[in-house]
């Protein structure tokens, strides 16, 4: 998860930072200048549920070196990449392969560009090269779901940047909007003009000069208003690959359910865990706060009797503390507790996974986190344990700030919990909904009846799921024939009772445009159910992605600049790139016509040889059958030549095989008698530096005594004049502030209290100290300081997420602190990300060997 900081301002954000890319990874490099921004937005107001948002960046390289520019963005949960170009368009490839190609290309100095998913909705662009004093053009495109409130439908755009922009436009249009449901502004930019009809079609373009940055709202956000409240709305898309078949989508947002409907006694039987995240990823002092005061409205509403029990977790997991609320003074003292909190060090989620048994009496479980972890195992099976009561997951995080959405989802509807997002954080009137959404059942969606037996098939959801309380609305999608209507009906759960609503669902209109986006939310829809379990769907993932052209887990858009590195890298381009599309299909089907001409000279060949065989063979089967008649002496002398002639080729090919493996036999000969020659001149050798060695150490004894590096730095002079451990560690916190992204901050004040930690320990010679150091298992903290040196060194994994380049360093030190399972976890991890590297197998099979 990328640094969010209180104190730190120039955090890479969707979508406008472009950060330079060092050798080491380092986040703190210069961000490079971003001087235009143009931003087109359009929605069809007959189905205004999704909409498709095009933004593009203009950069300009101001330092004295080509660059490799890196852009680390993140999108909503609802959201999904489904173009991206620089200056051309890029294709959808499989992701190893193309970060293989980008790889390779970046060593021959050509320009590739990659974007790939890293981790929850955390998105990487890669350019190479940046030159100096130029401009690339970055365009991305992405599609998003409305937000729905009461009658309206609400779009949010954003337009982040913090720098002067030489241009900014604005584009957005809405089409098939009748009179009475125009568009109208609510976002506090002020505009001088408004939506300007022509026959349905809402257009509006803005273009600014030398726009300066805002700390204000930095989004446009415009609704559609005069829709009837709780209709389902539905539309229907003609399938592009088959015409006969069609997408459908359909909207509907479940009946509220009544106030008399609360769990009778459920606040007196209610025994609440709270689980708070405290990794640096959470530093950011205004969304903890957000958080603090939403619980502690919760707990103001219900009043509860008995304790509450909170843990805290990073990269280690802390003891269980528990707070009496019957005190009159408990929350001043939780208060204190939690904003005194040091956040500090990597997340860990899956270690809560103990907590089912170490805390059997819990009745719900309060998640504060952005459920991205960044070290330890990351399989989400391990929490079913936890699964068996409610979780509910409080995350106070912008919706451009990194969040793990999968896993949220997963944890929310296996344990019949919800998720409550920064929005309903930030509504201080809306706790009581959020108090009476966890006193409630919950209402859940079952499944879908085809009534009128229509050729209606994959419907996603595909099973039954819990429709969380920020969701809004439902959504169901799947796949018809285009040519005919089909009635279903959709069942839920509501209440504990049965709610069954029934739709018409009509057949294409062969009239109406086709954008695509409903068939990009149908594959949309499917990667939700499967991206909890990335590995194990693997395969489905990545037909998806590259059937729909959609970056996923195992799918990354690249972009490749000349037909040579298409046809070397097999990669078809972009339809959109019109003449380099041509000339590579033309190459591929020359060289499928060539490869079969080819294939079938061969083929001629081959059976060019089995006929003349097969007439040599029935020659000589003619003439045996003629040496049984003594009156033909002329063709049994021919016959017996012939035959001779044969056996004479065999035994000569026989004799030249014969004559090559003699020879080689010799030559082993000549390579083992020269081997042992130098073997025993070696043996000499080592024998005479052994009598060497004995003459010196009998007259003297000679040693190498390597020093610690000291980086002597300003930091470490400081830490350096520290008396205590809690000294040192609240100079590191203080420190931290002007060093926050800096990876070797953390390694120079890791490796001290590393140092620390051996030398506290007993006194004992220095080589039995070394042994003892290295025999430690992985969570085998002998004491504080080795737990502080845990804690600050996986800070930078928590800087950067998946580079390979600081997972490697983080993996060396742990070896060298002796925490060798931790080491190896990092190292499979490396090798799944760069299995292309042999570097990555060489780490891992050299720590296996200790």
């Amino acid at each position: 998860m990328s640094l969010r900081t209180n104190y730190d301002n120039s955090r890479t954000s969707f979508p406008m930072y472009f950060g330079q890319r060092t050798k080491f990874g380092d986040a703190a490099s210069t961000p490079l200048k971003m001087i235009k921004l143009q931003v087109e937005q359009q929605v069809n107001a007959k189905f205004p549920l999704i909409h498709q948002v095009a933004t593009t960046m203009t950069f300009k390289n101001e330092h004295n070196r080509i660059l490799e520019g890196a852009l680390e963005f993140t999108l909503p949960e609802t959201a999904t990449i489904c173009g991206f170009g620089l200056d051309v368009d890029g294709v959808v490839v499989e992701k190893e392969k193309a970060r293989v190609t980008f790889e390779k290309e970046v060593r021959k100095g050509i320009d590739p560009v990659l974007v790939e998913m890293i981790k929850g909705n955390v998105f990487r662009t890669r350019v190479y090269p940046m030159p100096v004093g130029s401009t690339r053009i970055v365009r991305i495109t992405y599609q998003d779901q409305a937000q729905m409130e009461n009658d309206h439908f609400l779009f949010h755009i954003p337009i982040y940047f913090n720098t002067t922009l030489e241009n900014l436009n604005i584009s957005l249009i809405c089409t098939h909007a009748s009179t009475d449901c125009q568009p109208q502004f609510l976002s506090k930019v002020k505009f001088q003009q408004n939506f300007v009809n022509s026959n349905g079609r809402y257009c509006f373009e803005s273009h600014q000069v030398n726009v300066k940055s805002s700390q204000d709202e930095q989004s446009v956000t415009y609704m559609l208003k005069n829709l009837t409240p709780r209709q389902l709305i539905h539309s229907v898309e003609i399938d592009p690959d088959d015409h006969s078949q069609a997408y459908f989508a359909l909207c509907y947002v479940p009946p509220l359910l009544q106030t008399n409907n609360i769990v009778p006694n459920s606040q007196n039987s209610m025994s609440i865990c709270i689980l708070w995240d405290a990794s640096l990823s959470r530093a950011n002092l205004e969304n903890h706060n957000h958080e603090i005061s939403m619980l502690k409205m919760i707990l103001n509403t219900w009043k509860l009797n008995g304790n509450l029990t909170i843990v805290v977790f990073r990269n280690e997991l802390e003891e269980p503390c528990s707070f009496n609320l019957q005190e009159q003074d408990y929350w001043s003292q939780l208060d204190h507790f939690l904003t005194n909190l040091s956040y500090d060090g990597a997340t860990n989620l899956f270690q809560l996974a103990t907590l089912s048994t170490t805390i059997p009496n819990t009745t719900h479980y309060f998640l504060f986190s952005d459920c991205l972890s960044t070290i330890g195992n990351d399989e989400p099976t391990l929490l079913n344990n936890l699964t068996t009561k409610p979780i509910w997951i409080f995350n106070a995080n912008s919706l451009h700030e990194p969040s793990n959405f999968p896993l949220i989802n997963y944890l929310t509807n296996l344990s019949g919990g919800g998720y409550i997002s920064r929005e309903k954080i930030m509504a201080l009137d809306n706790v009581n909904d959020i108090v009476q959404w966890i006193d409630r059942p919950q209402t859940r969606y079952l499944n879908t009846n085809i009534i009128n037996d229509a050729n209606v098939y994959d419907i996603y959801p595909s099973h039954s799921i819990t429709l969380t309380p920020n969701t809004e609305r439902f959504i169901l999608v799947g796949k018809k024939s285009s040519s005919t209507s089909a009635n279903i009906a959709v069942n839920f759960i509501i209440s504990n009772q049965i709610h069954r609503k029934e739709l018409k669902i009509d057949k294409v209109d062969s009239t109406s445009e086709n954008y695509g986006l409903l068939r990009r939310l149908y594959a949309k829809q499917m990667l939700s159910e499967l991206s909890a379990f990335p590995e194990k769907n693997k395969k489905r993932i990545l037909d998806i992605g590259l059937k729909y052209s959609l970056v996923s887990d195992f799918t990354s858009i690249l972009v490749l600049e000349t037909l040579q590195q298409h046809i070397e890298h097999n990669i078809c381009p972009h339809q959109s790139r019109r003449k380099l599309y041509n000339d590579y299909m033309t190459y591929q089907n020359n060289k499928k016509q060539e490869e079969s001409t080819k294939n079938q000279s061969k083929l001629t060949a081959v059976l060019n040889l089995w006929q003349k065989r097969c007439r040599w063979e029935y020659c000589r089967m003619t003439r045996s059958r003629s040496r049984s008649r003594p009156s033909t002496m002329v063709n049994r002398d021919y016959a017996i030549d012939d035959k001779d002639n044969f056996e004479m080729e065999i035994h000569n090919d026989i004799d030249d095989d014969y004559e090559d493996e003699e020879a080689d036999e010799e030559e082993e000969a000549d390579e083992e008698e020269e081997n042992s020659h130098y073997r025993s001149s070696d043996s000499r050798r080592r024998l005479s530096d052994d009598n060497l060695a004995a003459t010196n150490t009998d007259s003297n004894t000679q040693t190498i005594t390597l020093q610690n590096w000291d980086p002597q730095t300003p930091y470490m002079n400081k830490i350096k004049s520290s008396t205590s451990l809690q000294t040192a560690y609240q100079i590191y916190l203080n420190e931290r502030q002007s060093y926050s992204k800096s990876p070797s901050f953390y390694f120079d004040i890791a490796s001290y209290f590393f140092l620390q930690a051996r030398s506290s320990n007993s006194k004992q010679s220095s080589i039995n100290v070394f042994n003892q150091h290295y025999a430690q298992s992985n969570y085998n903290i002998s004491n504080e300081y080795q737990y502080f040196d845990l804690r600050i060194l996986t800070n930078v994994l928590e800087l950067e997420l998946e580079s390979i380049q600081l997972l490697r360093t983080v993996a060396y030190k742990l070896v060298e602190f002796g925490l060798y399972n931790l080491a190896e976890n990092i190292f499979r991890h490396i090798v799944n990300l760069r299995s292309d590297e042999p570097q990555s197998f060489r780490d891992l099979a050299l720590l296996l060997q200790e």
